[in-house]
């Protein structure tokens, strides 16, 4: 999953109707920063479960399927204006019988900049 695609993922997971409905994230234009410093090839299927939030906080896990599978737990706080967060991921390596096993921690900060 490329640097661009986690952070959206995680923005569209914070400003979702579940998130929402804690504390209001105002709909509008967007400016988001991503750091993610492994590249992700082989990782497919990728979801987000086990959300939970409350008032400006959501916290999620992360998992995707393949060659190159993650785990991983992701933390956002909010406010209407503004977010940010981090994902910690879990990559295994091949097979996994006997897999390689690395990580990576990404932040994520957005703010809103105006309306659409």
């Amino acid at each position: 999953m490329p640097q661009v695609r986690l952070g959206l993922l995680v923005l569209g997971v914070a400003a979702s109707p579940f998130a929402a409905a804690q504390t209001d994230i105002r709909p509008g234009l967007w400016n988001m920063s991503v750091e993610f410093s492994v590249p992700v090839p082989g990782a497919t299927g990728c979801a987000i479960s086990g959300k939970t939030a409350s008032s400006g906080h959501l916290e999620f896990e992360v998992k995707c399927e393949g060659i190159f599978a993650i785990g991983g737990h992701g933390s956002v706080d909010y406010t209407p204006d503004a977010l940010q967060g981090t994902v910690n991921l879990d990559f295994s390596l091949g097979d996994p019988k006997a897999a390689r096993r690395t990580g990576s921690a990404s932040r994520i900060a957005a703010r809103r900049v105006g309306d659409c």
